[in-house]
């Protein structure tokens, strides 16, 4: 089973708590953590808002996230200097973890908790 426990490969180093269901941060605008990731329009890659979210439901009682996810969707880019909520909630067959930039959604993910 994965370790979703540490800050492996996150560029922001971000923490999250069990015992809340949000985790809130400022992408900094000025540290380089975009760099290749779009020269002239530095943009979150997909993949990092995929851990974010799978560390979330790790947070949240979904053991194994990466074989517990069902769906995601991504709408909106995340850029430097956008304010960042990770949030999770209950849903009818497990949890839902949304990015938001603001208050609008850029990423959301189905996981299901086993049967």
């Amino acid at each position: 089973m994965p370790d979703f426990n540490h800050n492996r490969s996150d560029p922001f180093g971000l923490i999250f708590d069990p015992s809340e269901t949000e985790t809130k941060f400022v992408v900094p605008a000025d540290g380089g953590q975009f760099d290749g990731h779009f020269d002239g329009h530095p943009i979150a890659p997909g993949a990092l808002l995929l851990d974010w979210m799978f560390r979330q439901a790790s947070r949240s009682g979904i053991d194994d996230p990466t074989t517990a996810l069902s769906r995601s969707r991504f709408m909106r880019e995340v850029c430097p200097g956008d304010p960042i909520t990770i949030r999770s909630r209950p849903d009818r067959r497990g949890i839902v973890v949304e990015v938001l930039v603001g208050d609008e959604v850029a990423a959301r993910a189905w996981f299901q908790k086993p049967a």
